[in-house]
């Protein structure tokens, strides 16, 4: 993880989510070559920590309070997508690989393709996100959304980060 972040973001991420390179290992859990955009955070964690991937990714998907739920609500409306009707899920997204160091985590709807992919190794936690629009329309009321998304990916590692600490 670490050869892949620039030495600027490795410089700096001493408490914050830094914006990183999306690891080869991200793209290749999700086939990343057929989505219109993609790109990770990543943040230190304790080089002991034992949680898993998917431990991480409920710790930053799962809303705690109503500001954070009602956040959620808006942002599954925005992007169309309903909980899976089948299978394990977190939030709206099917949990498709969950392994100690990764996590995926699928939301379809007739707009998007959503990937999600935590890592959690080497003391780093890294957050990639993978978007397909199905339509042209789709795709130009992506780039708003994403103007957000770049606002509040790096927070979901920060608040994941504060309430592992406070755990440890």
């Amino acid at each position: 993880m670490a050869r892949e972040m620039t030495e600027t973001a490795l410089a700096n991420a001493r408490e914050g989510a830094v914006r990183c390179a999306v690891p080869d290992r991200a793209r290749d859990l999700v086939d990343a070559g057929d989505f219109d955009y993609s790109d990770a955070f990543a943040i230190r964690i304790s080089p002991g920590d034992e949680r898993s991937a998917e431990a991480w990714a409920k710790a930053m998907l799962s809303p705690r309070n109503i500001g954070q739920e009602a956040f959620a609500r808006a942002w599954t409306a925005v992007m169309g997508v309903e909980p899976p009707p089948a299978g394990r899920r977190l939030a709206v997204f099917q949990l498709v690989l969950p392994d100690r160091g990764a996590a995926v985590l699928a939301a379809d709807s007739a707009r998007y393709r959503i990937r999600l992919v935590i890592l959690a190794d080497a003391g780093w936690l890294t957050f990639a996100t993978f978007v397909k629009a199905r339509r042209a329309t789709w795709r130009q009321l992506l780039r708003p959304i994403l103007v957000g998304h770049r606002r509040v990916a790096p927070l979901l590692l920060e608040l994941a980060a504060r309430r592992g600490s406070e755990q440890l």
